[in-house]
């Protein structure tokens, strides 16, 4: 990728290329930093919209917002150049509460939309049922197709079939995993084809305490506990990447110890996992965990818990099936499709 950057470094694609291997690789700021250090930020709409997307990723303000909406309000590209930028800058709106001005511009961005556009939409559409996406545009995407399947159409089967896909189509990302891996579980009851799921991810994602943690909840509820435990002992004991992390760690530690017959510890663990779930006044995740408890006691043949298996960003618009298994989903996302 460096050779790339010193051959082609005004080229598009070379360089969102560069900035979703950075964020990938965990280093927002340095994607974020090499996109604003190009000079075709200047000109070039979609460099334009990886600089607002891997800015809301950082945390910071988006320097390029105001020559954005100028792109786009000039209408100087054909609409597919500027459907990226428009999604960008949508969901910044969505985010902010300006419901009316998102609509608009995820209509633009819908007119000759990307994969990544019609994505976002999608996701937009689970907050504000005011953002309308013509069936035909799904065609596109399969990550807007496992969405609306898992969402809308209840599907689990086609929802995990076009999680598969969209892994395929983005071999580096976590997300498809994270979803069908939960659908298959927790919809489908079907942990191993969920644990398939998640071991492709984790090739590319090895490391990833996401997907290193819901290993543990296939595994052990495959009862193959001695392979949860040793995937459970190389968990890190703090992230920084979920906020409810230690409470997902006691929940999950108090499956394997039910699975392991451990009664006693399980209820510990997840009174435990409540209380933290309570501190950070997440009562929703508190009373899931509560009621996981007697569950296992009851029955340690399935579990409905408190949802070990979780996404690696908060909740924005999750699903009445989500909610009812404590399952925080991706947000809006601050990724990077390629061009």
């Amino acid at each position: 990728m460096r050779n790339a950057l010193t051959l082609a470094p005004a080229n598009r694609f070379i360089l969102r290329s560069a900035a979703r291997l950075w964020v990938h690789r965990d280093l927002p700021d340095r994607a974020l930093h090499l996109l604003r250090s190009s000079e075709v930020l200047a000109y070039d709409p979609w460099i334009v919209a990886a600089e607002i997307a891997t800015s809301t990723l950082v945390g910071v303000t988006p320097r390029s917002l105001k020559k954005g909406l100028e792109f786009i309000a000039h209408k100087r590209f054909p609409p597919l150049h500027l459907s990226e930028l428009a999604s960008a800058i949508a969901t910044l709106e969505l985010e902010a509460g300006s419901r009316r001005k998102a609509r608009r511009l995820f209509q633009f961005a819908l007119v000759e939309p990307t994969e990544n556009a019609v994505a976002q939409a999608e996701l937009a559409s689970a907050i504000d049922n005011g953002v309308k996406i013509n069936p035909e545009r799904l065609e596109i995407s399969s990550e807007a197709r496992a969405w609306h399947a898992f969402r809308f159409a209840s599907d689990w089967a086609l929802a995990v079939t076009e999680t598969i896909n969209w892994q395929r189509d983005q071999l580096f990302s976590k997300q498809p995993a994270i979803l069908g891996s939960f659908v298959a579980m927790f919809c489908m009851r079907d942990s191993a084809k969920a644990q398939d799921i998640i071991d492709l991810a984790l090739l590319a994602n090895p490391y990833d305490e996401v997907l290193l943690n819901n290993k543990v909840v296939v595994l052990a509820e495959q009862n193959q506990v001695e392979a949860a435990e040793e995937v459970l002992a190389a968990l890190p004991k703090s992230s920084t990447h979920q906020d409810n992390w230690d409470a997902i760690l006691q929940a999950t530690t108090g499956l394997v110890q039910f699975r392991k017959g451990n009664s006693e510890a399980g209820r510990a663990l997840y009174e435990r996992a409540a209380e933290l779930f309570s501190a950070k006044k997440n009562a929703e995740q508190m009373a899931i965990a509560l009621v996981a408890c007697p569950i296992e006691i009851d029955s340690r043949e399935s579990y409905h818990g408190a949802c070990p298996i979780s996404c690696a960003k908060p909740t924005v618009g999750s699903s009445s099936a989500g909610r009812a298994r404590g399952c925080c989903e991706p947000t809006m996302r601050g990724e990077l499709g390629c061009c």
